[in-house]
């Protein structure tokens, strides 16, 4: 199973502090979020990655940023653990 957590006010945006999908294949991780989690929270997630919002997402695969990973073409398999969290900035 693959393990996605959320951190901070994103539990509150997306109903749960934690999903768990069972893939058969890996799978990129924009095919994760589009087919496997979807709805809203996968809605959710797709905008924010897509930078159609000011405050953009850190996903971290097995402790890895998934942008240096290969972004949303990295693949991802059972037993990754994901963490998804709100970019912190200022000024």
């Amino acid at each position: 199973m693959v393990r996605v957590h959320f951190v901070g006010y994103l539990r509150d945006k997306v109903g749960t502090k934690s999903l768990e999908v069972r893939l058969q294949n890996p799978v990129k991780f924009r095919e994760l979020i589009e087919k496997y989690i979807g709805g809203k929270v996968g809605e959710f997630i797709a905008r924010k990655r897509k930078g159609l919002e000011l405050d953009d997402l850190i996903v971290i695969v097995n402790g890895q940023s998934l942008d240096l990973m290969g972004g949303d073409e990295a693949l991802i398999k059972n037993e990754d653990e994901i963490y998804i969290l709100p970019n912190i900035s200022g000024g």
